[in-house]
């Protein structure tokens, strides 16, 4: 019997063998198979990913592009670089339509944001919309949209880098040019009683900010860290202290300087006067000089001046945007600069410790003296803004800040305000 059974198992062991070859064999292609689709996955996840920074990357380099090129605003680059609307190269930025980037690429094209303006190819308000697509291997595609807003230097009606004073009753509000005069828009009425446009007049320093004799703020007053403002119920709109201390030179004001000292249009300031004296204190220096009610013309242009001083109701009337440096001090105490234009046409830049508006001496434009005292009393309104070392306001001088300032240049920064994953 036993010897019947090992006759019956011969010949079991081929079959066995060949049964367990064809699962290894089985077992060997499912691990092929399932290694595969794994390095797949993986590959188009990497590539996925790859996409996804590529497209980042892209955005990040057309923050940085509209940065360096804002001093038009946004205009240049959403008409792009033929500068006519609605044609191929609208919103392309100057690296081109395509850049290569890693094993791929990205590709951006700027457009409008919803400004209100309603123009698609003018920039109103210092933002745009950014949609940059990445690319990588196996066809991997992303997407990203951004806005990105410039943050212009004149932000405020006011900043003291060491403090902000304002007494005798005067009053911050805000206007925006670019929908009219203030007059057509002082409508309102603030918690004082005040007739005011609107109320984005925010004042900030590094130190306190002092409201005293009736002064008020409408809009928010931001004082250093550590510091204060007195009289805060005088102010409709924040009073705290800021986190983290401001760039008191935010501009590399000795650079401009040095550039306008060369290249300048001081070629087409007239010999004489309106009463037919020489400009300048001396001849052929750059020391600005009127009195006795004389009055110098400055058409659209860039301007250098070693001083300023207008005295005895004298003025400079400005026409078309135009931009003065004053490598020294400021002082039209006893004039004016008469802006046939809004704040967006005229630009002061003063390197001296003194810049002077006194007795009644009101302006419209943006004034940027980092290390000047500025004064200001006697009621003259500033429609503008102002930057100094610090800020005196007295005499019941009222500041309207443009916001019109806000949307233009020069600009500290580009920031991303909001972003989201297309696909």
């Amino acid at each position: 019997m036993s010897n019947l059974i090992h006759k019956n198992e011969k010949g079991m062991v081929l079959p066995l063998g060949l049964m367990f070859l064809a699962i290894i064999a089985i077992l060997g292609t499912t691990a092929v198979i399932v290694t595969t689709t794994d390095l797949k996955i993986g590959s188009n996840y990497r590539a996925s990913e790859q996409a996804f920074y590529n497209a980042e990357a892209g955005i990040e380099r057309a923050k940085l592009v509209l940065f360096q090129g804002s001093d038009n605003g946004l205009d240049d680059e959403l008409l792009g670089a033929d500068a006519t609307a609605s044609t191929a190269d609208d919103g392309i930025l100057s690296f081109g339509s395509s850049v290569s980037f890693g094993d791929g690429n990205y590709s951006v094209v700027v457009t409008d944001n919803d400004d209100g303006d309603g123009d698609l190819f003018a920039d109103s308000d210092g933002k745009a919309i950014v949609t940059s697509t990445g690319t990588a291997l196996n066809n991997a595609q992303k997407v990203i949209k951004a806005t990105v807003e410039l943050e212009s230097l004149f932000s405020k009606a006011a900043f003291g880098c060491d403090e902000v004073q304002m007494s005798g009753g005067g009053v911050t509000d805000s206007f925006d040019s670019s929908l009219g005069s203030y007059a057509s828009q002082a409508v309102n009425t603030d918690p004082w009683g005040n007739t005011i446009a609107l109320s984005n007049g925010d004042v900030g320093s590094n130190g306190d900010i002092k409201l005293t004799g009736g002064s008020a703020v409408n809009g928010d007053a931001t004082p250093g860290p550590g510091c204060s403002v007195s009289s805060s119920g005088d102010v409709t709109g924040s009073t705290t202290p800021n986190s983290q201390t401001e760039d008191c030179t935010p501009l590399d004001l000795a650079s401009r300087m040095s550039t306008a000292s060369s290249t300048n249009d001081n070629g087409t300031i007239p010999l004489l006067t309106d009463k037919g004296k020489d400009p300048f204190k001396t001849p052929g220096s750059q020391d600005l000089h009127l009195s006795g009610g004389d009055n110098i013309d400055l058409s659209a242009g860039t301007y250098y001046f070693t001083d300023v001083s207008l005295g005895g109701g004298s003025t400079i009337t400005t026409s078309g945007k135009v931009t003065i440096y004053v490598d020294g001090d400021y002082d039209i105490s006893g004039g004016g600069v008469i802006n046939s234009g809004d704040a967006t046409d005229l630009a002061v830049y003063v390197s001296g410790t003194q810049a002077k508006l006194t007795g009644g001496s009101g302006t419209a434009g943006a004034i940027y003296a980092p290390n000047a005292d500025v004064l200001i009393s006697g009621g003259g309104e500033i429609n503008g803004s102002v930057f100094g070392k610090t800020v005196k306001n007295s005499g019941g001088s009222d500041f309207h800040y443009d916001e019109a300032l806000g949307k233009k240049g020069p600009y500290l920064s580009a920031k991303i305000t909001n972003w989201h994953e297309v696909f």
